[in-house]
């Protein structure tokens, strides 16, 4: 009789950089009938119409050239405003503070940026310490020739939406928080170093081959995020000393992010070094770039040595095999094609009865980008041939494990001799998978979980997780005891004449009138060469716990 349960689950999906509900959207209900400003910017004969009485407005507040009020004029009229549905720009106006505006200020950025600009008077800018962006927003805080913006260069880290476009003022922020455009460069500095806060950086966007970047190459390490995207360049290489990157760690969006870039064919960061935070705190992203985007065995060497944790893949291994540390890059088609000399092998490795004499091909390999499967061989006892293998990286998101040892006749270890990382899969833990071996691997729980310890890697033992081995714990092949495990007789009928067996019934273990047998580990040897008795053994237990 069977019965079927059905589990709903309830999906929680927090919401990520860039999108927006439907409450974003400026509309009648978010504000009452008398709360809206419907005119184009603020001057003596608008401000009437602002709706000083709201605590919540819909509308623009837009300062410019026809503003002739000052900061002392305007102040009462906005004392009461906490909640801004619009957009912000204060551009070639006359003001020279923002304190008016001083008090707690919540607003949804339309049209996801803030501007303060040309300003020729501007001094005092102390007011944006208390705004606060609802939505993602670039503050673009640029051309003001009077004011100081250094102070307020760490706004991100208490306002996680905003995106600081700082430049051209008379301080602005030196080496943190900058972005690279085709205005912005014109006023670059040269760093050696840029140090971001929460989701700032380095960001690089709308700039192509024909702009002079040169400013960039200096530059050695980024602390913060880095993000590349809608550009027109066809690699990075212009950023040849960059050595470090130590991203941020955030919950919804890539700190290593290239994207849109229809012309960007490869990454091209030749000196890069150091990859940080490790542990899959580093979330990196490659996206909607040239068709033909590609990463060398060496860029791809150095995510899965922080293992990265992947949001966006779309990108494959370069072609040529040169590597500036001059290692021998091979593609994997056949084992018998292998170079004997390869220590970087892209393709996935099949080890079985077929091939199995060509082990020694593997001696040198130090990283295979793929699977590495060992199955249906018959005299492979362990992994001393892999010498030198340090890692296993997979390239496909969402696939199974890439290492699995599968139905060996011999196989006994499969502990890797230097293995110094996990393996690696570009968007979720690694699993080992162990199946249908004649030989134990593991005698208990203890050392599966050793073996998880060891790799840092998930095990999936002959279909279930470690702590499985808890309730089916085998003793050593060197200290034999006579403790007993119970199946169904029907099942062991043919191994009557090998075996010491007593009938009986457990009504108190199984099901009522379903006979049990018992068989001492003495009688049926886990110490013969095939080691079927042993694993029999375990299938049987398995079945007679189903019909239980």
């Amino acid at each position: 009789m069977y019965s079927l349960h059905f589990l709903v689950i309830l999906l929680i999906i927090p919401r990520g950089r860039g999108q927006e509900s439907t409450q974003d959207v400026k509309s009648p209900e978010i504000c009452e009938n008398d709360c809206h400003f419907y005119n184009t910017s603020i001057t003596s004969s608008t401000i009437k119409n602002w709706p000083s009485l709201c605590t919540t407005v819909c509308g623009n507040l837009v300062f410019n050239a026809d503003t002739d009020l000052t900061g002392e004029q305007l102040e009462p009229y906005f004392q009461k405003l906490r909640h801004l549905n619009g957009i912000i720009k204060v551009e070639l106006s006359n003001l020279t503070s923002l304190s008016f505006l001083g008090n707690r200020r919540e607003f949804k950025c339309e049209k996801g940026e803030l501007i303060i600009a040309r300003n020729s008077e501007l001094k005092n800018v102390s007011a944006i310490e208390k705004w606060y962006s609802m939505t993602p927003c670039i503050w673009h805080v640029v051309l003001n020739p009077k004011l100081n913006f250094k102070p307020h260069c760490d706004i991100p880290t208490s306002n996680f939406n905003v995106d600081l476009n700082v430049y051209g003022n008379l301080q602005n922020c030196g080496c943190r928080n900058l972005r690279a455009g085709p205005r912005s460069l014109l006023y670059f500095p040269k760093c050696t170093s840029i140090a971001g806060s929460a989701n700032g950086g380095l960001k690089i966007s709308q700039i192509s081959e024909a702009h002079n970047v040169s400013v960039l190459t200096s530059l050695k390490k980024i602390e913060g995020v880095f993000e590349v995207y809608n550009t027109s360049l066809q690699d990075l290489s212009f950023l040849e000393n960059l050595e470090t990157i130590s991203g941020n760690w955030l919950p919804y969006f890539a700190t290593f992010s290239i994207h849109d870039n229809p012309n960007m064919a490869r990454l091209g960061l030749k000196s890069l070094k150091k990859l940080t935070p490790l542990n899959g705190g580093l979330l990196v992203g490659f996206k909607n770039n040239h068709p033909d985007f590609c990463l060398t065995t060496y860029e791809i060497q150095l995510f899965s040595k922080s293992m990265a944790h992947f949001s966006d893949f779309e990108a494959r291994i370069c072609s040529d095999t040169y590597r500036k540390d001059e290692e021998k890059v091979c593609y994997f088609t056949t084992l018998k094609d292998v170079d004997s000399n390869c220590q970087h092998i892209v393709g996935d490795i099949v080890i079985n009865d077929k091939n199995e004499k060509e082990i020694e091909k593997l001696n040198k390999a130090i990283i295979i980008y793929g699977s590495f499967t060992i199955e249906d061989t018959k005299y492979l006892e362990d992994l001393t041939f892999l010498k030198h293998l340090e890692q296993v990286v997979g390239l496909k998101m969402d696939s199974g494990p890439i290492v699995r040892f599968l139905s060996n006749s011999a196989l006994k270890n499969v502990k890797f001799p230097i293995m110094k990382r996990p393996p690696f899969q570009i968007n979720h833990e690694p699993v080992i998978e162990i199946n249908g071996n004649l030989e134990i691997i593991f005698n208990n729980v203890q050392e599966c979980k050793l073996h998880e310890e060891q790799t840092q890697s998930r095990v999936k033992y002959n279909g279930d997780e470690c702590d499985a081995l808890e309730e089916l714990s085998f003793p050593s092949q060197s200290s034999p005891t006579q403790s007993f495990d119970y199946v169904e007789s029907s099942t062991v009928e043919k191994f009557e004449e090998e075996s010491e067996i007593t009938s009986g019934t457990m009504e108190n273990e199984l099901s009522t009138g379903t006979s049990v047998i018992a068989i001492t580990h003495s009688s049926v040897e886990p110490t013969t060469k095939s080691g079927n008795g042993a694993q029999i053994l375990i299938v049987l237990i398995s079945f007679a716990s189903i019909h239980s």
